[in-house]
């Protein structure tokens, strides 16, 4: 009797296979799946990958690698989990989505579109990252928060609770985005900084450092410029021994714009760096 064989388009042309007796897909004889689990027509199991539980693979979806997909998860669409991943519980993975390297999803996360989860980053919880947004590295994201658009969450970075990181915002370093923070446009917030309560940090906006922007204020601003003036860099040089001195008070960035809106007053800018709130006691 001769053997089965598929060729899964790896580059290991043809290898040992069958047809998965729970949905007709084609899962390779190295890979592991469970009676249980459904592997749909045109859904591809290769490699060492591990699909168990009731764990669901459907449409044109690929797990490989040493990649695991169980629980009740779903991988759909041209979605493909590959490395060592890990989707379980109720996670749902679609679109173009790639999940890989030493990433998790679990819990009730959803990660669609075109969106890209890697490195050591774990989405989970209620939360869902899509668009072609990139969670990677340690980064976590979970609760009920969202990324999206073009956004990247990456290092340690946390988003948490209801916050939304969007448009072309990075978030990243061991900076947090908790409660209903939201951080889009084309902002940056890095370093230890916190983003919480109502906040929104947006444009062109960079928060760092020790920073700490909270309640219902908004930071927001064009791209830096240098200073040319001799004086004005002396005053800027102040300015940042200020930001080290108020470290755990103040809120810092970087603007271009002729004002700059934090809580409920309006800071006139002077077209370069701004730091907000107990700037009067560095004076």
């Amino acid at each position: 009797m001769s053997e089965t064989t598929y060729d899964f388009n790896d580059g290991n042309g043809l290898v040992p296979a069958h047809q998965h007796p729970n949905g007709g897909g084609w899962v390779a004889d190295t890979a592991t799946v469970a009676d249980t689990a459904y592997v749909g027509r045109t859904a591809r199991v290769y490699d060492n990958a591990h699909v168990y539980g009731n764990a669901m693979i459907v449409g044109n979806a690929h797990v490989c690698g040493d990649a695991e997909v169980y629980g009740t998860a779903r991988v759909y669409d041209n979605a493909k989990v590959y490395d060592t991943a890990r989707v379980y519980d109720n996670a749902k993975v679609y679109g173009n989505t790639r999940v890989y390297g030493e990433a998790w999803v679990y819990g009730n996360a959803h990660v669609g579109d075109t969106a890209r989860v890697y490195g050591n980053a774990h989405v989970y919880g209620d939360a869902h990252v899509y668009g072609n947004a990139h969670v990677g590295d340690t980064a976590g994201v979970y609760e009920t928060a969202r990324v999206y658009g073009e956004a990247w969450v990456y290092g340690n970075a946390q988003v948490c609770g209801d916050a939304k990181v969007c448009g072309n915002a990075h978030v990243y370093g061991n900076a947090m985005i908790v409660g209903n923070a939201h951080v889009c446009g084309n902002a940056h917030v890095c370093g230890n900084a916190v983003v919480g309560g109502k906040a929104w940090i947006y444009g062109n906006t960079r928060v760092y450092g020790e920073a700490r922007v909270y309640d219902n204020e908004q930071v927001y601003g064009d791209e830096p410029q240098t200073p040319s003036d001799p004086s004005q860099k002396e005053r800027i040089a102040e300015l940042e021994e200020a930001i080290r001195v108020l470290a755990d008070t103040v809120v810092v960035f970087w603007t271009s714009a002729d004002f700059v809106r934090h809580s409920d007053s309006l800071t006139h800018a002077r077209k370069n760096p701004i730091v907000c709130r107990a700037i009067d006691e560095a004076r």
